[in-house]
């Protein structure tokens, strides 16, 4: 079983590339059923991407929509009535108000760049526990790194041939964010996943068929 894997890649089109071959031999991951189909599963894969400059999504990935989407609600005209969104930016406190997570971040790191608790929370036990759809990105972390900011980003689980790109191409967009504001360069994400999985049809369709790439 390919448990506690960890790829690099130069680019976010490359390290995505590097996890995908792992899917390839799918008798030596995790098969089990879960309660949206049969999935073939590496638990607790760790991507590093070394620059997060370059967000060109790779050749293979099918579903670019899903990207737009994502980053509407993050960034874009969803972000209002987006849940990842106001966990980020109106966590709500137990005084009755809310909390900007990454406006805190950024100005601890503006304050104090060797900071290792620029952190913020997207998990609310609350909520997740009783949800049929719990978030998927459970915190992250900013640290300023050799002059550049990089963002350490902890995901609950993720559907690797569709839903691990657009996660991956909105963080790092988030990081450079945070980095212009801080008038430093952009340097890495590294993103760990408890549960990355592609299921049965995918694995068997795009990646197990003869001929594929």
């Amino acid at each position: 079983m390919l448990t506690g894997r960890s790829l690099s890649g130069r680019t976010l089109a490359e390290a995505w590339e590097a996890g995908l071959e792992l899917f390839r031999s799918p008798d030596h991951l995790y098969r089990h059923d879960s309660e949206r189909g049969v999935a073939f599963e590496v638990p607790g894969l760790t991507l590093f991407v070394e620059s997060a400059d370059d967000l060109a999504l790779p050749a293979r990935y099918a579903y670019p929509s899903l990207v737009t989407e994502y980053a509407e609600r993050v960034f874009g005209a969803e972000r209002e009535t987006s849940l990842l969104h106001r966990r980020m930016h109106a966590w709500p406190t137990r005084e009755g108000a809310t909390l900007d997570q990454i406006a805190q971040a950024t100005a601890l790191l503006r304050s104090s760049p060797d900071t290792r608790a620029a952190a913020f929370s997207l998990w609310q036990p609350e909520s997740e526990y009783a949800s049929d759809f719990p978030v998927s990105p459970v915190s992250g972390c900013f640290r300023v790194i050799d002059e550049a900011v990089h963002l350490l980003l902890v995901a609950r689980s993720v559907d690797y041939w569709i839903g691990a790109v657009p996660e991956l191409v909105v963080f790092a967009r988030l990081l450079q964010k945070v980095a212009d504001d801080l008038r430093r360069r952009p340097g890495g994400l590294v993103y760990h996943a408890w549960s990355a999985h592609v299921y049965e049809d995918d694995c068997l369709v795009h990646l197990m068929a003869d001929g594929a790439p």
